[in-house]
């Protein structure tokens, strides 16, 4: 059930100049017709004003009547207080609770207990009225219809350190004024303003990514809501304010999964397992065939790759390999190639592979000179291999990537 509240300020004032009073005891003035929405969740109400001409007690009590019959289920107004100065005020809250959307009027009653000697005063709220009509409260708790779409579900800071706008649209029946209301993740309201232009069932607008102060959001998740001018809401839609996040990528793939390709020279072998019997391992021995030491002949070289998360951007790339010398060929050493970004470019990196078994630590390069693209995706490309007599396993190979991505 809606609670929303409305609340009316009603300003009571009362002029003491030494001299008598100018209205009749038990008579009161009120300047102003009272007429309002009450919608499902409102913003302050108007005021209006009431000249006692008397010192004392006033209470004040209304209830709601929809063509002169009383609402059992709206709720009733109860406020009172003390005058005594030119300008007293109190405040009175009024619910849509319990209220459809349709035309009330506030019937009530104002007692003032004088304490001037000006004489006590009881008298309904409608005589004391200029209008002398009650006060008319126009209920509305409809929400507004249709949809509501952003061009994008995100802010992020372009090159200038700003917002670039989004698109809002909203369709739905009716033509009365729409709004939008931003809140954040706790619920509390950000921003709140109209949409400008409608044409045919369509009410569309840009917003900046600012609170109602003009600065930027800070990063989170917020929601855009449609709301009317009773502040009923309607559809919404979320979104984000991003940032940038700096984050590490570790993957370690076996030599044979990774493995796209194999160049093994007349001379040589490539073998798998290795010697050391790991899973997923190759062997590359140089010259078992043949004792040729062409490079042609004897090297023994295998192409690599291994596909990267998505990011907005890549920072760096290093691999590692775990291996070491074959069994028997204890001074036996490898490489590792680094495959540059451009196919026709230089090798971004080599990094010899040391005889030791374990794991052996590549180098720290620019993303820019080793990833590429292809497929949809974002890929680095390796070699290893050895040549020259030399045998050497390699079990599995480390992939570090640092990237960057809007969170």
């Amino acid at each position: 059930m809606r609670r929303a509240l409305i609340a009316m300020l009603i300003a009571c004032s009362a002029t003491f100049v030494g001299v008598a009073p100018t209205h009749a005891a038990g008579s009161l003035d009120v300047a102003g017709y009272l007429t309002h929405f009450i919608g499902a969740n409102p913003p302050d109400g108007p005021n209006f004003t009431i000249d006692t001409d008397r010192e004392g007690h006033w209470v004040f009590d209304a209830h709601v009547e929809k063509d002169g019959v009383p609402v059992a289920t709206a709720p009733t107004v109860h406020a009172e207080g003390e005058t005594g100065s030119p300008a007293g005020t109190f405040d009175v809250t009024l619910t849509s609770e319990g209220l459809t959307t349709g035309a009330y009027e506030l019937v009530g009653t104002v007692t003032v207990t004088a304490s001037d000697g000006s004489g006590d005063y009881t008298g309904p709220l409608h005589s004391i009225l200029d209008s002398g009509k009650s006060p008319t409260i126009t209920v509305d708790v409809d929400a507004p219809d249709g949809t509501v779409s952003l061009s994008r579900p995100y802010f992020r800071r372009n090159s200038s350190g700003e917002y670039d706008p989004v698109s809002v649209t909203s369709t739905g029946t009716g033509t009365d004024y729409r709004y939008f209301s931003v809140v954040d993740a706790a619920g509390t309201e950000v921003n709140f303003r109209p949409i400008y232009s409608y044409t045919a069932g369509t009410w569309s607008d840009l917003y900046n990514g600012r609170d109602s102060d003009g600065l930027l959001l800070p990063v989170g998740s917020y929601t855009l809501r449609i709301v009317d001018a009773a502040r009923n809401v309607g559809p919404s839609v979320s979104f984000k304010v991003q940032q940038l996040v700096l984050r590490t990528y570790t993957r370690t793939v076996s030599a044979t999964s990774s493995r796209i390709s194999s160049s093994v020279g007349r001379c040589s072998t490539l073998r798998s397992p290795s010697s050391h019997g790991w899973s997923g391992s190759l062997g590359y021995y140089a010259n078992t065939r043949c004792r040729s030491t062409a490079t042609s002949a004897t090297t023994v070289l295998t192409r690599h790759r291994a596909s990267l998360p998505s990011a907005a951007s890549y920072v760096d790339v290093r691999i590692d390999a775990s291996g070491g010398a074959s069994r028997g060929y204890g001074t036996s050493v490898g490489a590792l190639v680094y495959e540059p970004a451009s196919a026709t470019a230089d090798p971004a990196a080599v990094v010899r592979l040391s005889r030791t078994v374990g794991s052996h630590a590549g180098v720290r390069v620019a993303a820019s000179k080793v990833v590429r693209s292809a497929s949809g995706k974002k890929w680095v490309h390796w070699d290893a291999g050895t040549a020259s007599f030399n045998h050497y396993d390699v079990k599995s190979f480390t992939l570090t990537v640092r990237y960057k991505v809007w969170v």
